[in-house]
């Protein structure tokens, strides 16, 4: 932190998960980043950086956002039991019933949170930097986990950007200050009215 602002830095080195379904599997990592990647980059798998404000005083928010390649092995036996897992039941219907209807409620609270939210941003308008650098996980399909001489269908999704562009804040002074001087007005007769015979006083 700094006098005026905060600074906050978040960092995941790693992340796999094993897979224990699967007997004799070679595959025993689904969800890794391969050495070659890790040792390239010599980046943490997620890096979040958030500023408020920045020190350049470039915009009152400004958020990067870096996720490394990772690789995720397709296990049938695997993916068949997360199905299981998270397959509710038939027995226990009201039980999902339940759940369904607090979650309904609970997205309808979101939906009126957000749209108050979202008004009030517009009311206190505040600018936006972010950086966004996403690699999409690769994702290795074997024929068989158990052979060694098994055939992989690699599936690489590439990268996404997205990087904001902000507006010089010495123009956006001039438009903003414009505008509380001059007011806001749409001539009407400028409009599109349904009939010529309408006044335009």
């Amino acid at each position: 932190s700094y006098v005026g602002g905060l600074s906050c830095n978040m960092q995941l080195q790693g992340f796999r998960v094993e897979d224990h379904c699967t007997e004799n599997t070679l595959w025993k990592d689904v969800v890794f980043q391969e050495a070659e990647a890790k040792e390239s980059t010599k980046k943490a798998l997620l890096d979040i950086q958030i500023d408020l404000p920045p020190l350049d005083g470039s915009a009152d928010t400004k958020v990067a956002v870096n996720l490394e390649e990772s690789s995720i092995v397709m296990s049938p036996l695997l993916v068949a039991r997360l199905g299981e897992f998270f397959t509710p039941p038939s027995e226990n219907s009201d039980s999902v019933d339940m759940i369904s209807g607090w979650s309904s409620r609970q997205a309808q609270y979101l939906t009126e949170a957000t749209n108050a939210s979202l008004s009030q941003s517009l009311e206190t308008y505040s600018s936006l930097w972010v950086n966004l650098s996403i690699c999409a996980p690769k994702f290795l399909i074997p024929c068989d986990l158990c052979d060694k001489d098994s055939s992989v269908l690699v599936a690489d999704l590439g990268r996404f950007e997205l990087k904001t562009q902000l507006n010089d804040k010495e123009a956006m002074t001039k438009v903003v200050n414009k505008v509380e001087k001059e007011g806001y007005k749409i001539p009407l007769d400028k409009r599109l009215l349904p009939s010529r015979n309408i006044p335009t006083d």
